[in-house]
């Protein structure tokens, strides 16, 4: 859902992806592109449906998501193992 959004949406040149599991079992998935950055949606947030889906989704195996909208954008999903 994230690279699909960073290749329709974001006009980034460079995109960065990285999966990594910690020391307490801990697994963590990052993705940042250096596009043009979210766009506000209704009601002051930057969340479609593909966004609030990555979060819902991460919410079920009981992680966490975070997005951050600074020169481009950035998500990490943590999930416990």
């Amino acid at each position: 859902e994230a690279i699909t959004n960073v290749l329709k949406y974001a006009n980034a040149k460079n995109i960065s992806l990285s999966l990594v599991q910690l020391k307490n079992n801990e697994l963590i998935l990052s993705l940042q592109d250096d596009g043009i950055g979210l766009q506000k949606k209704t009601n002051d947030t930057f969340y479609g449906n593909g966004m609030l889906n990555m979060e819902r989704r991460a919410n079920e195996l009981n992680g966490t998501f975070r997005c951050v909208n600074n020169n481009g954008v950035l998500i990490e999903i943590k999930i416990p193992l």
